[in-house]
């Protein structure tokens, strides 16, 4: 008896290693998912200036690291004892302002590195909605909780998020012609607004990430939202607030992503991997018992022979760790 509807997919025409860059933006999801590829010991980067939810928005982002944009005073507003920008996350706000400026403008050097030689660009949308802020027209990335009555709160037509993706594509190409790009809708829901609202909000992403891939072959799409909403379709893998996708979804989702990008080889470094994760974050009641002492030479020997087997892998602070002191 089959008890769910399984989603089709193809098997990805390149497989994915862990020599390869990663970079991952857009909702809360992609980091989710970066974790997994960073646990992994995957070289990897994820949402530089915060989560981002509208395709608007990363382009923003996007355009601001590959431009190499220089942030200024400008680029600020104050606001309850706190230097702010519209294009970042709230935690990145600061009390002083040139420290703000300072630390913006590093993560958009540094960035700009890693997309240069980005080899997989993993870009999740995560909704239509946008706010534009009154005063400049301008859709932000995100609102810093200012009062609702300073947006105008609207629907991105098709066109829009088609001229989004079409600009991120170009713009990243413009300064990397290797890059691959995996585009994905998020499976978390904004009830905000409703449920309606939310549908016609995915409806959009879907219409145009469809526009957008049947016109460019290099472009792949990767159905996270139908494999937790149709094929998993249970609220057990939800979190408390019935929203977020639970560990367990994600992690399902993690194994149908190593059966699409991974080779058998890469499958099997993850799970050595996995196996020197699990013996590093043992914590044991007391760590000088003779047990526990060559519980660690067994890991350290098997942390010192993946090391020389697969010397791309970054294993430096568990071969420390493991090292008989």
């Amino acid at each position: 008896m089959n008890l769910v509807t399984k989603v089709n997919i193809s098997k990805f025409s390149k497989d994915i290693n862990h020599k390869h860059n990663l970079f991952f933006i857009g909702s809360c999801f992609s980091d989710y998912i970066n974790l997994y590829f960073k646990n992994n010991k995957f070289n990897t980067q994820s949402n530089p200036f915060g989560v981002v939810y509208n395709p608007v928005s990363i382009e923003k982002v996007i355009s601001a690291i590959a431009t190499k944009k220089r942030f200024t005073k400008k680029d600020l507003f104050y606001e309850n004892g706190l230097w702010k920008s519209f294009s970042t996350h709230s935690s990145l706000s600061n009390t002083n302002e040139n420290d703000m400026l300072s630390n913006l403008n590093k993560i958009v050097t540094e960035t700009f590195s890693f997309l240069k030689n980005t080899d997989y660009l993993f870009i999740t949308l995560g909704t239509s909605q946008v706010y534009e802020y009154k005063k400049t027209n301008e859709i932000v990335c995100n609102c810093h909780k200012l009062l609702p009555s300073s947006f105008n709160k609207r629907m991105l037509t098709t066109n829009e998020i088609i001229n989004s993706i079409d600009n991120i594509i170009n713009i990243v190409t413009t300064i990397n012609n290797k890059v691959n790009f995996i585009f994905t809708v998020s499976p978390v829901r904004h009830f905000k607004d409703d449920l309606i609202t939310n549908t016609i909000s995915k409806s959009l992403l879907f219409i145009g990430l469809n526009e957008v891939c049947k016109n460019n072959n290099e472009v792949y799409y990767f159905p996270s939202y139908e494999i937790i909403l149709d094929e998993l379709r249970d609220y057990r893998y939800f979190a408390d607030d019935l929203v977020h996708p639970s560990s367990m979804a994600v992690k399902y989702i993690w194994e149908i992503i190593s059966g699409t990008f991974f080779s058998n080889e890469t499958i099997e470094i993850n799970k050595t991997v996995e196996s020197i994760n699990n013996a590093y974050n043992h914590k044991p009641f007391f760590d000088n018992t003779e047990e526990f002492i060559k519980f660690k030479q067994h890991y350290y020997s098997i942390v010192s022979k993946t090391i020389k087997k697969y010397p791309f892998l970054n294993l430096k602070k568990e071969i420390e760790y493991f090292k008989n002191k």
